[in-house]
């Protein structure tokens, strides 16, 4: 079943800010990412769970949902499941996501 994947604007800046930066392979795990996420089926989930530490935030951040890009860098998304859309939410450091 595919899903549709909406950007927010804070990810596409972050987007930018990587692209400027020269971190290319930021956003070559980006595109990887958002193409198993957009397809959604049992396959690509144990991908994004392996391969890309995916699991859900707890707390604060409960339906919010991150997966490693590298070492420090995380993307933040969320499902809705009723609508069939990933939502991008953001790129940010653990340190940054604990701030938050």
């Amino acid at each position: 079943m595919k899903y549709v994947v909406v950007p927010s604007k804070r990810f596409l800046k972050r987007v930018q800010k990587h692209r400027k930066s020269g971190r290319k392979h930021i956003l070559r795990a980006v595109a990887e990412v958002i193409e198993l996420l957009s397809v959604h089926d049992d396959r690509s989930l144990y991908v994004l769970g392996t391969r890309w530490k995916d699991h859900a935030l707890q707390g604060d951040k409960h339906g919010i949902r991150e997966l490693h890009l590298s070492q420090d860098d995380l993307l933040l998304y969320e499902f809705d499941e009723q609508l069939k859309i990933v939502k991008l939410l953001d790129i940010v450091s653990h340190e940054e996501l604990r701030k938050r």
